[in-house]
């Protein structure tokens, strides 16, 4: 019986420390402004945006969240936002000619020329998602009252 119960401790304590283990390190900000939010949950209220590429010390996770840290800006991104991979800008300063959104898409292998070819084919019509992108900026807020009324449940992914 001591034998089982030290069995289903020590698994216990290992599995806590494994989790630990998974959160603990630096991840990659994988889109162009990445939210910082004071809780875990999409409508939580916006504390700051960290840009394409910013490294984050990761300090827990909640869900679909991480806990995060880069320099005096801390709060909670969605996972969808980061990456364990490093990315590395290379060739020094940005050049005028390029904007942020286009150093978003060459750092996942999209670049304008392929979104060209998508176009050229038929196969996609980016006119209603470019729309959406540039129009629809919404806060924690509004997105929680616009939830509200919809009847939808739920704060995290």
């Amino acid at each position: 019986m001591r034998l089982a119960r030290r069995a289903v401790l020590s698994a216990v304590v290992i599995g806590l420390l494994w989790a630990g283990a998974a959160t603990a390190g630096t991840m990659s900000v994988t889109v162009k402004q990445g939210r910082v939010l004071e809780a875990p949950m999409v409508f939580g209220r916006l504390v700051g945006h960290l840009p394409y590429g910013a490294r984050v010390s990761v300090l827990g996770r909640h869900g679909a969240f991480y806990q995060v840290r880069s320099g005096s800006l801390a709060g909670w991104m969605h996972r969808s936002a980061l990456t364990t991979k490093r990315i590395v800008l290379t060739g020094g300063r940005v050049r005028s000619g390029v904007s942020g959104s286009e150093l978003a898409l060459a750092g996942k292998g999209f670049n304008q020329q392929v979104e060209n070819r998508y176009r050229a084919s038929g196969r996609a019509d980016y006119t209603w998602v470019d729309k959406m992108e540039h129009s629809n900026n919404f806060d924690g807020p509004t997105l929680a009252a616009f939830a509200r009324q919809g009847g939808l449940r739920g704060g995290g992914l």
